[in-house]
């Protein structure tokens, strides 16, 4: 008797385990794939469900990363100076890759907030010299999938053809 029992659960378990995993897939689906946005100086990769709304004059660039209802997850700067960039000045150990140069975690009227700044050393081609561009992000961790956010934020890279 116990031994049909057993025979029973493991066919069971057996025959549910591949819908388990269907349905993972499923849920999944939406974190996993993703396309990869391109603007002249940085690419980064955005999940499916998400979009990027670029706005740019002559003074100021930036972008709001938003979810298919129009809700703003992300925001995004970069440029040669960004609001906190001058709060980091570590410029001798970058590369032309992008890496975290700080953290901030602050409260405004909506709530906490963190802000993560990157920084690449790269060949201007606007000035002609070797200078330090910055990626400056803004989300609200309570409001946001956090490690949705921080995957797009550390995806960036410098498509600048003339690297140092």
């Amino acid at each position: 008797m116990k031994a049909k029992i057993f025979q029973i659960v493991g066919a069971l378990i057996i025959a549910l385990f591949p819908l388990g995993l269907v349905l993972l897939g499923i849920a999944s689906c939406d974190v996993k794939k993703g396309y990869v946005f391109q603007d002249k100086y940085e690419k980064l990769w955005i999940p499916n469900n998400l979009h990027v709304e670029m706005y740019e004059n002559r003074l100021s660039r930036f972008a709001w990363i938003k979810d298919t209802r129009g809700k703003a997850i992300l925001y995004y700067k970069n440029d040669y100076l960004t609001p906190h960039s001058h709060l980091f000045s570590d410029k001798e150990s970058l590369s032309s890759d992008y890496r975290l140069v700080g953290e901030l975690d602050t409260l405004d009227e909506h709530g906490k907030k963190k802000i993560m700044i990157l920084a690449a050393r790269n060949y201007s081609r606007d000035f002609k010299i070797v200078t330090t561009r910055y990626a400056e992000f803004h989300y609200y961790p309570d409001s946001v999938d956090e490690g949705i956010c921080r995957k797009i934020i550390f995806s960036i890279k410098d498509v600048s053809v003339n690297k140092w």
